[in-house]
């Protein structure tokens, strides 16, 4: 991916903010970058809605040699707005981490790992 960071926590926030922009317009816009920015936009020929997080951290790496983060990388994606709120919604299992994976213009993949081991997680493939 171009871009992986992992999602505010709690999640509660990022979900309530999802289920909001679900009602203003049927796709949604990411864009994020490995200085750990995120920004959720909508628009309608009515409204512009941007949602920012920052300080958002990206997952070591270092049980993956020779993958290494690109400082200024950035991505953006458009997907459904009912598909990530959907996602966002499994935040109800209570996962340890939520990392966002993009690829720009390309795929949007969030992995959700388990609270109990690294072992077990619930990987979601959003159509783009």
């Amino acid at each position: 991916p171009d871009v992986f960071i992992q999602l505010p926590s709690p999640m509660v926030t990022l979900r309530a903010v999802v289920e909001r922009l679900k009602n203003v317009s049927d796709s949604i816009t990411l864009n994020a970058d490995m200085n750990g920015h995120l920004t959720l936009s909508v628009a309608t020929d009515v409204t512009a809605i941007d949602v920012k997080f920052k300080d958002l951290p990206y997952p070591s790496l270092e049980r993956y040699p020779g993958a290494v983060p690109v400082p200024n990388a950035t991505a953006q994606v458009t997907i459904s707005s009912a598909h990530f709120a959907r996602v966002a919604a499994t935040t109800l299992l209570n996962p340890r981490g939520v990392i966002l994976c993009m690829s720009d213009n390309a795929s949007c993949v969030v992995h959700k790992l388990s609270d109990s081991n690294d072992a077990a997680w619930m990987t979601f493939h959003i159509p783009v």
